[in-house]
């Protein structure tokens, strides 16, 4: 319903409001004798009367959801309209506003919404506040799991409304119970929440009214957060915050809200404590100070958690959750977390197995919290001790045949005890038990220990290859080379070649190619005589190393021969024979062979998953590498969706900083850059590139990659002098490193595109020239990188009015995509409209218009958010119209362009005039004084 408006504003008056809401409370029969009481002068009182009056008056938003079920048609809100969108039946009311499911059609979608309306319309301040800023905080938000603002605004009866995403789902409580969700899957749902209100706390906002019903589980098991009605923002009032201070739900509320006090990030981290403790038990927490969950296992009512489960759950909250409860449910807020983001924190790292800063300080936490999250370094240091002791084992059952290997035996056992027994001695009681100590002590018993050769050979390979595991590539050549002329001495020629070749891999992987291929090249023809593991190894590696020197054919016909070995020895659907095709793929994808990388991949990583294989180095690239090859064969949303889901995989698995974490925040990174996500994708470069340059150290190529990445995403936002600075710093990189990559001719390449695009034409084609002969130097001449380099020195030439080579060399770039099977690709939609534009400045205009209006077919179906270019592409076929004089045409083209409504700054400065001039309209992107 509605409410005429009063005689004068009654928020001026704060008695009068106080008034109000005490008679609100009173029965009838008792309101009477309150005013004689309470109130003197007569016209406060009439006053009074009107406003308990019109309060009184049931409308339809003042109706409780139950009884609307039967009298919704007959009300007229079922089918009327709010805004955009229609009515189509209440979901639920709260304390000032009334929740409705309704829908938007449009010609070819149909969009669900939760409409919110206010009860009272606009009588209240108080609610009229609280419903303002509910769309204020909600306009400020942008997080996948917080319900999102839609639309807003007041009806034609002057009832304010929001139009909010449509959560379809149950509350978080409501669907753990009904999933049987585990401790650890509750745990990682709400860590997601804690996110979430971390987001919140981030644009300084405070929810305050954290409960089950306000944080929703969709089917897929996303997790929203809503209802932002009694948010506070920190940056507020005083007014206004005292305004709203009495406002909560009194289950969940903070100690600081219920006394009246200030409002901080502290009473949103009281309120998810609450929320977990029920999500856990069953229970809200109750008392202060709060019992220990742990402790409160066995009030549980729910007849259907059996004692063995009551057990389970008491154990998985006893330690670490039951510190992080009590933490963030401490009466005093400076005793919880600052913020939902610690707490978020502390979460995670208890799903790591990580110590949290819950827990009290305690050497023996810390190390048992290490032993549990590292039981691979820690396992990895048992088996090399047990792998030892059973070569111990062994000589020691041959002792009786051959005194020799007694004697070998009694060597090694005496050089393990030493080992441990020195480790044990010398390391400080709080240092952790990791791989690397446990080789330090036996390099240097190694060093010192008097060997037989045989021994001395297999103790250097074995930590060799713990070295070679850790990156630890100088140690590792070190000790293979040890062991190669240990085994040499005792006429061991197999040993002798294993050591060769895992040599070579440690100088491969050191950044020395070349050496490495030619350590390889006599081996490679000994191990093919009787094939086995260690051929595999060799040909990965002389793989890898023809890849990084630019011989793909090469690289990929060595991995291709160690799939057939796999397959052979080990059959064709085991893991040897998936991971070997995982690095097939992985080369194909480097050489921009997508196709057949996504063919090679997809069956693998499918199998890979069936057979729940380990999610290892082999299983992350090779996801890395189908989701490079999506993004190649035109895939954007399916090559994004890939690199967040590897990034969180690989967040999970390793510990920052690690350069596997950084290549995917590069990868990610950039495909967000092309769909001009510019902040969220120079945060996550920059990032990369810290991380790499703490990993790395000096010049490496991944550090040149993640600068040619940071000069891209520059470019695109027009930032020209920064790009020229990290594309210099990418090239110098690969000049003082003489490294041989693709970074090194593509990041000068682009640094043509930043002077092309500066207008700086004889610089930018001499870049590009020298970029081209790079490219045919490392590929050949139908390669795709060299049909990049090809597309813009055709750009340039074309601008320059060389339209012969422009045509001749845009057509030779096609071609080679086209050859290659990617003619439908991002690329070959740029490219062809470079190709158009060569076409119209020869004065081909028939032709240019078929090919642009080619590419802007290709790019909608590729790149639906790519607007930036699509606005120049649509330019580009106004021009072309207008010389054909098709000049209504023109002007549609050019009108389509300004309904992107793209930001002005988004636009380089031609655009904005050529869209002033094809269109008519000089209202559009005026020129400012700077122009």
């Amino acid at each position: 319903m509605t409410h005429s408006p009063p005689d004068h504003e009654p928020s001026a008056d704060g008695a009068l409001r106080e008034a109000f809401d005490q008679l609100r409370e009173l029965p009838v029969d008792d309101r009477a004798q309150w005013l004689s009481k309470h109130v003197a002068d007569d016209a406060r009182r009439d006053h009074l009367l009107r406003l308990l009056a019109a309060h009184d008056r049931r409308g339809f938003l003042d109706t409780a959801v139950g009884e609307h079920a039967e009298r919704l048609a007959a009300a007229g809100l079922l089918g009327s309209r709010v805004g955009a969108f229609r009515i189509v039946r209440a979901l639920g009311q709260g304390g000032m506003s009334a929740v409705f499911l309704a829908e938007r059609e449009g010609a070819d979608f149909r969009q669900q919404a939760a409409v919110k309306l206010l009860r009272r319309g606009l009588y209240s301040e108080l609610e009229q506040r609280l419903f303002q800023r509910e769309r204020q905080v909600l306009a400020a938000l942008a997080h996948p799991n917080i319900a999102r603002l839609i639309d807003g605004g007041v009806t034609e009866a002057g009832i304010p409304y929001l139009v909010m995403e449509y959560i379809d789902g149950e509350p978080i409580t409501d669907y753990a119970a009904a999933h049987g969700l585990d401790v650890r899957s509750r745990v990682q749902m709400f860590a997601a929440l804690c996110r979430a209100v971390a987001e919140a706390h981030r644009n300084l906002i405070v929810h305050r009214d954290i409960k089950p019903s306000n944080t929703l589980v969709t089917a897929d098991g996303t997790v929203k957060l809503l209802d932002f009605g009694i948010a506070k923002l920190m940056a507020e009032d005083e007014v206004a915050a005292h305004a709203t201070a009495g406002v909560f739900t009194p289950d969940y509320a903070a100690p600081e809200q219920v006394r009246g006090e200030p409002i901080t990030t502290a009473t949103d981290v009281y309120g998810l404590g609450v929320l977990l403790h029920e999500l856990l038990l069953g229970l809200r927490p109750c008392g202060q100070p709060t019992r220990r969950p742990s402790s409160r296992v066995n009030e549980i009512t729910d007849a259907a958690v059996p004692p063995s489960a009551r057990l389970r759950l008491r154990r998985a909250l006893r330690g670490d959750l039951d510190n992080i409860l009590l933490k963030a449910l401490a009466e005093e807020p400076q005793r919880r977390y600052a913020s939902a983001g610690a707490l978020a924190d502390d979460i995670d790292h208890y799903l790591a197995g990580r110590p949290v800063s819950a827990h009290p300080p305690s050497r023996l936490y810390r190390t048992r919290k290490f032993v549990q999250r590292h039981r691979g370094g820690v396992a990895l240091s048992a088996l090399f001790l047990v792998a030892i002791l059973a070569a111990l084992g062994m000589a020691l059952w041959q002792a009786e045949r051959a005194r020799e290997q007694a004697t070998r035996a009694n060597t090694v056992r005496d050089f393990v005890l030493g080992l441990f027994d020195a480790a044990r001695a010398h390391l400080p009681r709080d240092q952790r038990l990791t791989p690397e100590l446990l080789v330090e002590q036996a390099q240097q018993r190694l060093a010192a220990a008097r060997l037989d050769s045989l021994t001395r050979a297999d103790l250097s390979q074995t930590l060799g290859e713990v070295e070679l595991s850790m990156a630890r590539f100088a140690q590792a050549q070190s000790l293979f080379a040890q062991a190669a002329a240990a085994a040499v001495a005792a006429g061991d020629s197999a040993a002798a070649m294993r050591a060769q070749v895992a040599h070579a891999q440690a100088r491969q992987r050191a950044g020395d190619d070349e050496g490495a291929l030619a350590e390889l090249a006599p081996l490679v023809p000994a191990l093919r005589a009787a094939p086995d593991a260690d051929l595999s190894r060799a040909l990965a590696i002389r793989s890898a190393a023809q890849m990084v020197l630019g011989k793909p054919d090469a690289a990929i016909a060595d991995r291709r021969e160690a799939v057939a070995i796999a397959q052979r020895r080990y059959g064709t659907d085991s893991e040897a024979a998936r991971a070997a095709q995982f690095e097939l793929g992985d080369v194909l994808a480097q050489a921009q062979r997508y196709p057949e990388a996504i063919a090679v991949l997809q069956p693998a990583v499918d199998g890979w998953q069936a057979a729940h294989g380990a999610e290892d180095d082999r299983y992350l690239d090779a996801l890395g590498s189908l989701a490079v090859a999506s993004d190649g064969v035109g895939d954007l949303p399916g090559a994004e969706a890939r690199f967040r889901a590897l990034l969180a995989l690989k967040l999970r698995i390793y510990r920052a900083p690690h350069d596997a974490i950084a290549t995917t925040l590069r990868s990610l990174g950039t495909i967000v850059a092309r769909q001009e996500k510019y902040a969220e994708a120079d945060a996550l470069l920059q990032q990369a590139l810290a991380m790499q340059q703490e990993v790395y150290g000096g010049d490496h190529v991944e550090i040149a990659k993640t600068w040619d990445a940071l000069g891209n995403a520059a470019v695109a936002q027009r930032h020209f002098a920064a790009a020229q600075s990290d594309y210099e710093k990418a090239i110098a990189i690969c000049k003082r490193a003489r490294i041989a990559d693709e970074v090194c001719p593509r990041a000068r390449n682009n640094l043509g595109m930043a002077y092309y695009r500066q207008n700086q034409l004889d610089a930018a084609r001499r870049e590009m020239e020298q970029a081209l002969t790079e490219r045919r130097t490392l590929f050949g001449d139908d390669h795709p990188s060299v049909a990049y380099s090809l597309s813009t020195l055709a750009n340039v030439e074309a601008k320059q009015g060389d339209h012969g080579a422009a045509l001749r060399d845009a057509a030779e770039a096609l071609a080679i995509l086209g050859r290659g099977g990617r003619a439908d690709s991002r690329e070959a939609a740029l490219i062809r409209q470079g190709y158009a534009q060569a076409l119209w400045l020869a004065d081909r205009n028939d032709e240019a218009l078929r090919e642009i209006d080619h590419c802007l077919a290709d790019w909608q179906r590729v790149e639906p958010n790519g607007k930036v270019v699509r606005v120049r592409m649509l330019v580009q076929k106004a021009q072309i119209l207008r010389d054909l004089k098709r000049d209504d045409e023109a002007r549609a083209a050019a009108d389509a362009a300004i309904a992107l409504q793209l930001p002005a700054d988004d636009l380089p400065p031609l655009t904005r005039t050529l869209l002033r001039q094809l269109s008519g309209r000089s209202d559009v992107y005026p020129e400012s004084p700077a122009q």
